[in-house]
């Protein structure tokens, strides 16, 4: 018997079926491509259907309602466009899937090939571009994560500039690409962070990961539960800021649980996806979520005996907030601030930026919030932000006092975002001066 694997799959339905019909297809010129009700696009990979011309796959593929199609080298961007497609993820020079990004050597080719490619992807209207991490080939995951951190970080500026998301794929290493390092979300995901760009994204397959960690859904909730919870206890979600990694699963856990969704009124229109992140336009999405209430500066949300004060902090995006409490340990009160997001990626647009005319003054306002906030527990929206492994490791060792103790580390971390942000606001004011 033979094994069946996603791939014999396709090739199976493709050979007894699809290039049996589609070769003789024919339709009037009059006839309107099926109408969907449109809450799920749809694409399909272009590897599934070598042996059938671009041209036919598309034309067949806007026939039925799909939006796009995946996996388009460089010269073929153009062809979904006749037929009122795109292609949704392409190949712009990412490497292979045995050698990319976690091999040093590797990181001037795709640097060079994302300078020509990534510009052209937007102009040919292809919202991401793919990467790999590479075969282990002997290297320790600790080295490849490193390795691919410094080669994302030196393609990231040509994401930010151009609106194109670099994203790398998480596959299976048990079945089809044996040796494949970013074979587990939790490696994906401290890369990802690290970089801290929102245009450098994990592609997240279902099937690759369903080989890897199981059942998903079983599998997020097991983490939670790990920690002590249950997903149908939780009754309201809070969110930083409404960008996809902060966002993306919000949706998902409020269907779940039932929770009340609690945000900012700058990002409920973000939340909800019935405006354009001022940003990133359409390019970052994520499911949309209901917003049962908003909340305002200085507003508490209170749950348990837990009280949390949001503090708008806005500019990351219009509606960032940061949100305190206080903890007490050892018969002392501590200040703990999550710090939502106080970053502008080079990719950002701080100077006539018409769809979010009050950026800058609104960053202004932030820092001097920021600053005069008093924290003794540094928390935030990324754990790189606050050293999370680090201090989490030293913990671990029995360091006192406690390592996330670290009012030094807060007010290190706003002041040198502040100058990260004042450096960018010169060198925009600048180029808008030249004419640039």
């Amino acid at each position: 018997m033979s094994t069946l694997s996603r791939r014999n799959v396709l090739k199976t339905a493709l050979t007894g079926a699809t290039m049996a019909s589609l070769p003789s297809v024919s339709w009037s010129s009059e006839d309107a491509p099926i109408k969907r009700k449109g809450n799920i696009r749809q694409s399909v990979s272009r590897w599934c259907y070598q042996k059938i011309p671009l041209d036919q796959l598309c034309e067949y593929s806007a026939k039925i309602g799909l939006k796009a199609v995946d996996l388009l080298k460089e010269d073929e961007w153009e062809v979904p466009r006749r037929y009122g497609l795109i292609c949704s993820m392409g190949y712009g020079g990412g490497g292979e899937i045995a050698s990319a990004m976690n091999r040093v050597e590797n990181h001037a080719k795709i640097e060079e090939a994302f300078r020509k490619t990534i510009p052209l992807a937007t102009k040919a209207g292809v919202p991401n571009v793919i990467t790999f991490s590479g075969n282990r080939e002997g290297m320790s995951d600790e080295e490849g994560a490193k390795n691919t951190i410094i080669g994302l970080n030196r393609v990231k500026k040509i994401a930010e500039d151009n609106g194109v998301n670099i994203c790398i794929e998480l596959l299976n290493s048990k079945v089809d690409h044996h040796d494949y390092m970013c074979d587990h979300a939790a490696w994906g995901v401290e890369v990802v962070q690290a970089v801290n760009s929102p245009l450098v994204k994990l592609l997240y397959d279902i099937y690759h990961m369903q080989i890897m960690e199981g059942d998903l859904v079983r599998t997020i909730q097991k983490n939670i539960e790990q920690l002590g919870f249950k997903v149908a206890d939780i009754r309201i979600l809070l969110n930083s800021h409404a960008h996809t990694d902060h966002a993306g699963g919000l949706m998902y856990f409020k269907r779940l649980s039932g929770a009340r969704m609690i945000a900012s009124e700058g990002d409920r229109p973000l939340l909800e996806r019935w405006a354009h992140d001022p940003q990133f336009g359409d390019r970052a999405g994520f499911p949309a979520v209901v917003v049962d209430q908003t909340i305002h500066d200085g507003e508490i949300v209170e749950l348990g005996g837990v009280t949390l004060h949001a503090v708008l902090t806005p500019g990351h995006t219009p509606g960032c907030t940061t949100w305190t409490m206080t903890a007490n340990e050892g018969g002392r009160k501590y200040d703990v601030v999550f710090l939502c997001s106080t970053s502008a990626p080079s990719g950002y647009r701080l100077v006539n930026n018409k769809a979010y005319p009050q950026i800058v003054s609104d960053f202004e306002h932030s820092f001097a919030r920021l600053k005069q906030l008093p924290c003794d527990v540094f928390l935030g929206a990324h754990g790189t932000f606050f050293h999370l492994k680090e201090k989490s490791a030293r913990m671990k060792a029995g360091a006192r006092p406690n390592p996330f103790i670290d009012p030094d580390g807060y007010r290190w971390f706003v002041a040198a975002s502040e100058r990260e942000f004042h450096q960018l606001l010169q060198e925009q004011r600048r180029a808008a001066a030249a004419g640039n």
